[in-house]
C-alpha cells in the first residue's frame, strides 16, 4: 500500500458511508508531510459527500496536533461555514 504519492481524495473515497475509511491514514500522512494539508483542505469542497466528511474528520485530527496549519486557511474555512449555513458573518 503506497500512500505518499496518491491523491488524498482517492484515499478518502469509497467504502461504507458509516465509516471513516482511510482518514486516519490520511492524518498520519499529513502529519509526516504538512505541505499536503492544503490538499486535504481542498477535499472539503469535494462534490462527493463521503470525501467531504472524511476530509473534515482528518483535518480536525491533524489540526488538534498541529493547530498552526489552520492559520493560513482561516478566511477560506469561515467562508465554507458561511456557504454551508453553519455560520453567518
Amino acid at each position: 500500500m503506497r500512500m505518499p504519492g496518491q491523491p488524498i481524495s482517492a484515499l478518502l473515497s469509497g467504502g461504507d458511508r458509516r465509516s471513516i475509511g482511510r482518514s486516519n491514514e490520511v492524518v498520519k500522512l499529513v502529519l509526516r508531510a504538512p505541505r499536503r494539508f492544503a490538499e486535504l483542505l481542498q477535499c472539503l469542497w469535494s462534490d462527493d459527500p463521503m470525501i467531504t466528511m472524511r476530509a473534515a474528520d482528518a483535518a480536525e485530527k491533524v489540526s488538534a496536533v498541529k493547530p498552526e496549519l489552520l492559520k493560513p486557511y482561516k478566511a477560506e474555512l469561515l467562508g465554507l461555514l458561511t456557504e454551508t449555513g453553519y455560520y453567518e458573518a
